[in-house]
């Protein structure tokens, strides 16, 4: 989360309570997602540390490359390179930081189609 979302969500909040005279415009849009089966997370398949290959809010592809896991008692071995298994949007992720194996590094969450119609970004 950037600090300039912050910053509107919390003059957004004042102003909502009445602390704050102005009004603030909302910004951006909102889109329905929802988050699935086990294809919606990639998991660590080793321990090891996660350097992440996508951002939050970033769609991704099914099959494109997610994250690498360097070992770190063996660092002369080519990292793990981890894959998406679905198409969809980083909807979370860990921090760059040591993992062990099953860890959940990602959450992706897929648009909602509300009575057969697509939902805005889908």
């Amino acid at each position: 989360m950037t600090p300039a979302i912050m910053q509107s969500g919390i003059r957004a909040l004042l102003a909502h309570v009445g602390l704050l005279a102005e009004s603030v415009p909302p910004q951006g849009s909102s889109r329905m997602t929802t988050v699935g089966g086990d294809d919606h997370y990639v998991c660590a398949t080793e321990d090891g540390l996660f350097e992440p290959l996508a951002d939050i809010g970033q769609p991704v592809r099914a099959g494109q490359p997610a994250a690498r896991i360097h070992r770190h008692d063996t660092p002369w071995r080519e990292p793990e390179l981890l894959q998406f298994q679905r198409d969809a949007l980083v909807l979370c992720k860990s921090l760059p930081a040591p993992c062990t194996r099953g860890d959940r590094l990602f959450r992706l969450a897929t648009d909602v189609a509300l009575a057969g119609w697509a939902v805005a970004g889908a």
